[in-house]
């Protein structure tokens, strides 16, 4: 085939446009620090670094979701020392009004404050939800915390407890489930966040209806105690015993879970320190190579250019 004149020019002309183009490309990552800027300077390594950067949204979203559980159990952890502490000093009340050391009337109003105490402690909160209610109901507006004290409006007297997850002889079936949440992306199962009342405040072992629960305990120890019934003092007083072996537990299994969130998140945190390294290894440019390439690819667009200019002179007079 024939090579004409017009046909070697515009292959010249072309070779000058795409080194100009590939000195754009290596001024851009010498600027930049970076030799992917565009799908084509590299696909495969493309496809690596978008793979890398979407592991680190799914890490940060994990991460996210590992903050609201610590959060919410460390809430739960606070609430479960005040009500080990609440019983402690019931029972102290009990053990002095069993040696008679105190007023029949202040071991009373005192088991009262308790008891206010604990329904607080009960009702309490994170991000607008009741820790010891397991998920919201379907309506959100029908959310109630485990207790409410009737409590006489002149006398200040808690005169009785009502059960807002048990009724009918069972609990609501969202008293008993568990918020839930996943903390990374191999994990067969999510991770349990909440901590439900039946566990806290009530007796598992207890058929009754309602279950043995902690606030009815301490209404039956207030009744003892206005009626000097040391009996009776004595029997709320096991009992009390044996609801904080059970917040004992309970607390056990919220310190495990702590840490179990502790140590997902820092291996969270190392993965991406990993995948950041590998995405900044892939991306970054070796700028001594650059420089050489760029040295290169401007010595070959000099020749392409002083070729070029050469053919724009020639004319027909030069073979005369």
């Amino acid at each position: 085939m024939r090579v004409t004149f017009a046909l070697s020019y515009e292959k010249m002309t072309r070779n000058i446009n795409r080194k100009q183009e590939d000195i754009d490309r290596l001024s851009t990552a010498f600027a930049t620090g970076k030799r992917l800027q565009a799908q084509h300077d590299d696909p495969l390594a493309w496809s690596r670094v978008m793979g890398l950067k979407q592991d680190l949204r799914e890490f940060e979203a994990f991460q996210a979701n590992i903050n609201f559980a610590r959060g919410w159990n460390e809430v739960t952890e606070n609430a479960l020392n005040q009500l080990t502490d609440a019983l402690t000093d019931a029972k102290n009340i009990a053990i002095d009004a069993v040696d008679g050391l105190t007023d029949r009337d202040i071991h009373v109003q005192a088991v009262n404050g308790i008891m206010k105490q604990i329904e607080g402690l009960a009702a309490t909160a994170y991000r607008d939800r009741f820790i010891f209610n397991g998920l919201w109901p379907t309506d959100p507006s029908a959310a109630e915390p485990p207790f409410t004290l009737q409590v006489n409006t002149t006398t200040g007297d808690v005169e009785d407890v009502t059960h807002n997850l048990y009724s009918g002889g069972s609990f609501t079936p969202e008293s008993l489930q568990r918020v839930e949440v996943r903390v990374g992306k191999n994990r067969s199962l999510p991770q349990t966040v909440s901590t439900t009342a039946r566990e806290v405040f009530y007796d598992d072992s207890d058929a009754g209806d309602p279950p043995s629960n902690i606030l009815n305990c301490l209404l039956d120890l207030k009744t003892a105690l206005a009626n000097g019934d040391t009996a009776a003092i004595q029997t709320a007083l096991g009992t009390l015993d044996n609801f904080q072996m059970q917040l004992s537990k309970v607390s056990a299994t919220v310190g495990s879970r702590l840490a179990t969130l502790e140590t997902q998140n820092n291996a969270l945190a190392n993965l991406k320190i990993e995948h950041q390294s590998l995405i900044s290894d892939t991306e970054e440019a070796d700028m001594a190579e650059l420089i050489t390439q760029l040295s290169m690819k401007q010595t070959a667009l000099e020749v392409g250019l002083r070729v070029t200019s050469m053919l724009n002179e020639l004319n027909l007079l030069n073979f005369l």
